[in-house]
């Protein structure tokens, strides 16, 4: 009773901002189980149902049965990256352009974390090294990647919610000075939260994993993470402010409105070119990272042969890079002062070299290129590196252009974007794999993607150089004049001033 007490006191409260930090953190649990353990479990189970090139059993390629035919290991799993993002790209037509006209936004969000917590529950009884079970996983695999990108949409939408205020509050508060301080440590801190979901996973499973040395024990913690989450997502219907919905046009569908709603943000977005060209370049830049970090993980586990424990340790070193590297950037940021988007191509820049350091290794007479444990978690420092100035930066500059009541449809717009493009690295990469059994191949098609955002934003600075453009640009990119934000709450419209920051996006 007192636990339901105090959940209901939290909506007459401003503690908004610390019930969404403890939505990611629960969100976080399956998320980093799942990518942690399933994709582990994969690779197990296709090394005792495939076979090697020529040979008979896994050494270093692996031939798995993947419906009618055979796949290199490797190639399966790039092929159902891209299945999960192509149906999640479809979904999230819907779930971007219908999602603001949803007046119980909590509740949405509750039912989309139960099912999202629900697909990691049965994890645990899939401990069979067999192909029914190497089925299973894949089924699941594919279905916890869609419910992922619905999940991460709707967890955007309070990312500007929290940046401008609410009205009401605002009005009592006065003017609002909103400087870049205060945008990147919001934008990060959902990031910073879930990275430290991994590290309290580990530290509740490392003993388990110690003792057992067993695949079973990190599968048992998946499903644990999920009956957890299950029970957690009561925070996220209490806890979670009630967002303004738009009204709903009378004699439209659905179907009408989610196509009209798309068609228009790709409208508005080509009247802006400077918000294009970002929503592309970080499109790419998230499409490609997506692709590397597969391919990565896997070749260490071809090349390293890791137990699951090490396995465990590879990943909770990203989860921990990222949020020292977060830290880090969260102190220096303010010192140095150059503007954010200038940040984004040092982010883009320190990317590359992963890509260009395996690239190096596709020939066999060099020592290097992800041919040594090492070189792995070096790769890893300078993706969390990046990783950790990119995705603020990105979501402090994409929230300038977000009109009032459609912040869902805004952030959607870039997943629906990045859902109908990220399984095209993915299947360009997996023929790759297949023709060649060579996993540092893939990574060259990697270097060329990354140079996409690199080459978007290194000419976007140039232009701005040159002068300011004739596009609308909402991203405050330097102008001299105050934010104005429109904010509409409860019927009533207010005006909030955010003052010029001494630096500017």
């Amino acid at each position: 009773m007192l636990l339901l007490s105090w959940l209901s006191q939290l909506k007459s409260t401003r503690h908004y901002f610390s019930s969404y930090i403890l939505v990611n953190f629960i969100v976080g649990l399956p998320f980093v189980a799942y990518g942690t353990y399933v994709i582990f479990q994969l690779q197990q189970i296709g090394f005792v149902i495939g076979h090697g090139v020529d040979e008979p059993t896994c050494m270093t390629s692996c031939i798995v049965p993947f419906g009618a035919s055979e796949l290199d290991m490797i190639a399966v799993i790039l092929y159902l990256n891209a299945m999960g993002f192509a149906v999640g790209g479809f979904i999230m037509i819907f779930v971007a352009a219908l999602a603001d006209y949803w007046k119980q936004k909590s509740l949405l969000m509750v039912i989309t974390i139960f099912l999202y917590a629900a697909i990691s529950i049965p994890v645990a009884w899939l401990d069979k090294l067999t192909k029914p079970t190497f089925d299973a996983f894949s089924g699941l695999y594919v279905l916890f990647s869609v419910i992922t990108l619905a999940l991460m949409a709707l967890l955007n939408i309070y990312i500007p919610f929290c940046m401008k205020m609410e009205p009401n509050i605002a009005k009592e508060m006065g003017p609002i000075s909103m400087r870049p301080k205060e945008d990147t440590r919001l934008a990060r801190n959902p990031q910073l939260v879930c990275k430290y979901t991994g590290v309290v996973h580990w530290d509740y499973t490392v003993q388990d994993l110690e003792l057992e040395r067993q695949q079973s024990a990190g599968l048992i913690m998946t499903t644990v993470a999920g009956f957890v989450t299950l029970i957690g997502s009561a925070v996220a219907y209490f806890g979670l402010p009630t967002l303004v919905a738009r009204d709903l046009s009378v004699g439209k569908s659905w179907w009408s409105i989610a196509f009209s709603s798309v068609f228009g943000l790709v409208k508005d977005l080509w009247k802006n070119k400077t918000a294009a060209l970002l929503l592309v370049g970080y499109t790419a830049y998230t499409d490609t990272t997506f692709a590397q970090s597969t391919v990565l993980s896997q070749l260490f586990i071809l090349t390293v042969k890791p137990d699951i424990v090490e396995f465990s340790l590879y990943s909770l070193s990203f989860n921990a890079m990222c949020i020292i590297f977060s830290l880090i950037w969260f102190w220096i940021r303010p010192k140095i002062h150059i503007r954010l988007r200038t940040w984004m191509i040092f982010g883009y820049l320190v990317n590359l070299i992963p890509a260009l350091w395996g690239s190096i290794g596709i020939s066999e007479n060099v020592g290097i290129g992800f041919k040594s444990r090492w070189e792995f978690y070096v790769a890893l420092l300078f993706t969390t590196v990046a990783n950790s100035i990119v995705n603020p930066v990105f979501r402090v500059v994409f929230s300038e252009v977000i009109p009032p009541k459609r912040e869902v449809q805004w952030f959607g717009m870039q997943l629906i974007i990045s859902c109908a493009t990220t399984w095209v690295p993915y299947v360009v990469l997996a023929p790759f794999q297949q023709a060649t059994n060579n996993l540092r191949y893939p990574l060259l098609m990697c270097f060329v993607f990354f140079s996409v955002p690199l080459a978007i934003e290194i000419w976007h600075l140039v232009a701005r150089s040159k002068g300011p453009t004739n596009d609308t640009d909402s991203s405050n990119d330097g102008s001299e004049k105050d934010d104005v934000v429109n904010n509409e709450s409860k019927g009533r419209s207010e005006t909030v001033v955010l003052e010029k920051a001494p630096t500017s996006v």
